[in-house]
């Protein structure tokens, strides 16, 4: 068999899955579907090896278990590994007795900015295991899910609606002469009471590589934080913007003092990850007494001596573009609403949810032992037969 042709094949089939399952995304949707993918990921992982088990071990799918020479059972458990949760375990258990216990694993890195960065796999030892095909499968997989999550932010950060203030981003790139300086830099706006992030093309690209330095601190993927990041509008009472524009002064923002921190929302998680830290510098760009528009640069304090001159010098400059962009950024506040549109996997996904690798476990669907979860698990695989992702493990969410 041809691993390379096996591997590429099944790389196809996943893009053009997610695309159907997803379809067109908006930008609140992407903190769900940076979750959701995660549990796609698992589905794929078990699918792909119960699809090819026997070239790879040497093994038929039977129901839930995975057999050889129709006497020996095995179980297949995918879960993150419960010390370690940026390591996703792939595990195939011998589930007859008599079977020797001994294993043979490997493990690898893979890329991507999702919650795995590494993969091991553990094989019964009495298996003849195809470890170039299942490697590649595998990595293929997760590499594959995470690369179209980062393309889908990037091509959502290239909406004209989105990507508000291209030129004031561009203007600061002409003006600061370093680009890992500059690159820490944000913009964020606050109107008609709410706060948030101005896009450009760029910083979105930019943030994975900034937040991905921290992420695993908070607990979280760099994708869930990229997406956070993104989408979020907060209110501006409680926001620190509000602070520097009650003050009209640079301020040193601390994120203790923040009310998303306070209730304990991933925001905050998400803007330590972005700054390193959680004292950040607000440098009021604009300040609107009418209130309708005043917008601020965030970036790290440790630069701040290097940023805050430029800033200074540039912002009658900065001022002007703000203000002719202005109009639009008023208008940007429809974008964070989402749309009335039906989103189903929504429903489907909501169950999904990642358990450690004990034996047995990966994806649970039995959340809350409810009814109406087991049902939204039915049909979440139901769509994801129908969408190329066929075999979905057991609807109780057990792996034996």
């Amino acid at each position: 068999m041809d691993s390379v042709a096996v591997v590429e094949g099944e790389k196809k089939r996943i893009l053009a899955s997610l695309d159907e399952i997803f379809g067109e995304l908006s930008l609140p949707d992407l903190p769900e579907v940076a979750e959701t993918i995660e549990a796609i990921l698992h589905i794929e992982c078990k699918e792909v090896i119960e699809k090819h088990s026997d070239v790879v071990c040497g093994c038929v799918k039977q129901n839930t278990y995975l057999i050889r020479d129709n006497r020996e059972y095995y179980g297949l458990a995918i879960g993150p590994d419960i010390r370690n949760p940026s390591l996703l375990i792939i595990s195939l258990n011998p589930c007859s007795p008599g079977l020797p216990k001994e294993t043979q694993r490997k493990t690898s890195a893979v890329e991507g900015f999702g919650r795995f960065m590494k993969i091991r796999i553990v094989m019964p030892q009495n298996l003849q295991v195809d470890w170039e095909l299942l490697s590649g499968l595998i990595g293929c997989i997760v590499e594959t899910i995470y690369g179209w999550m980062r393309q889908r932010i990037e091509e959502l950060a290239e909406r004209e609606e989105i990507a508000l203030v291209e030129d004031l981003y561009g203007y600061f790139k002409r003006i600061f002469p370093s680009d890992e300086l500059r690159k820490t830099l944000w913009f964020a706006s606050i109107t008609e009471g709410y706060g948030f992030r101005l896009i450009s093309r760029d910083v979105a690209r930019e943030s994975f590589s900034l937040i991905d330095r921290h992420a695993g601190i908070y607990g979280y993927s760099t994708t869930r934080l990229v997406a956070d990041l993104l989408s979020t509008k907060l209110p501006a009472r409680g926001l620190l913007m509000q602070i520097a524009l009650e003050k009209r002064q640079c301020i040193e923002g601390d994120l203790s003092q923040a009310r998303y921190k306070q209730e304990g929302s991933i925001y905050a998680a998400t803007m330590a990850a972005l700054y390193g830290s959680e004292a950040f510098t607000i440098f009021p760009v604009r300040i609107d007494d009418a209130g309708q528009l005043s917008v601020f640069a965030l970036f790290p304090t440790h630069v701040k001596s290097v940023i805050e001159p430029i800033l200074a010098e540039h912002k009658v400059e900065l001022s002007r573009m703000v203000e002719n962009a202005s109009s639009r950024i008023r208008k940007a506040l429809r974008i964070f609403e989402g749309t009335t549109k039906a989103k189903p996997w929504r429903e489907w996904a909501e169950p999904l949810m990642l358990q450690p690798n004990f034996f047995g476990l990966g994806v649970d669907l039995k959340k809350n032992s409810s009814m109406a979860k087991k049902k939204a698990g039915k049909q979440f695989a139901r769509h994801l037969r129908s969408s190329g992702l066929s075999r979905f493990f057991a609807a109780s969410g057990a792996v034996p």
